[in-house]
């Protein structure tokens, strides 16, 4: 099918960004996708990006479907820019990442980046996350946040405050109780908003990760 050869094709250009393509048209039988009437047959994208155990997913709904070509060119225009990275204030970043007192992690892609940070003595580690300048372009009105969702030691933590705010806004809270020699954190945040793109549309971004919090070096 189309699908998966356009999933094939953005594999192989933008490196570890992967593209998946929601189809409101159908697979003839030889394999190609048959558009609908009026050629607008994708009714949603999504982009995905992940490095050392932190990923983000960017879907992007569509009032109105649009044709295959317009679609593969949104993506890719989600997807270019800035280039995927992590940096860490101790070493080169591993995953899961590890944060140890006085240090800290940042990661980021086309989509936004999330810090995040311990001081020696304390059992916090304060998080922030903010959209990049692309994507907040994309936005009309206030983005949604539902609030952090988050394990420690794969026990259940409670939810973070959610926020309702202008596409600018630094998103911040903690994970807090961080008191042993070793705890990991799994945790998970989503962000909704109405987009400007291609005749607006609903988004919708899942942030996720994985860090080991540890009191000694």
């Amino acid at each position: 099918m189309r699908q998966k050869r356009v999933i094939h094709r953005l594999l192989a250009t933008t490196a570890s960004l992967a593209l998946a393509i929601g189809l409101t048209g159908f697979a003839s039988p030889t394999g190609e996708l048959t558009p609908s009437e009026n050629d607008r047959s994708i009714s949603s994208i999504e982009v995905h990006s992940e490095i050392h155990g932190t990923s983000s997913t960017l879907t992007i709904e569509f009032d109105e479907p649009v044709s295959p070509d317009v679609a593969e060119a949104i993506a890719l225009e989600l997807s270019e820019e800035p280039a995927i990275e992590a940096t860490s204030s101790r070493g080169t970043p591993s995953a899961p990442v590890v944060i140890y007192c006085n240090s800290y992690h940042s990661w980021s892609d086309s989509n936004g980046r999330f810090t995040l940070q311990r001081a020696c003595g304390s059992t916090s580690a304060p998080w922030g996350f903010k959209l990049s300048a692309s994507t907040a372009a994309t936005v009309v009105g206030n983005v949604h946040e539902a609030g952090m969702m988050w394990q420690k030691n794969g026990i259940q933590q409670s939810r973070q405050a959610s926020h309702s705010v202008h596409a600018y806004y630094q998103f911040h809270g903690t994970f807090s109780g961080l008191a042993g020699a070793s705890d990991r954190v799994n945790w998970y945040d989503t962000f909704t908003w109405r987009h400007n793109i291609a005749g607006g549309g609903t988004a919708n971004l899942l942030v996720a990760g994985t860090f080991d919090s540890r009191r000694y070096a």
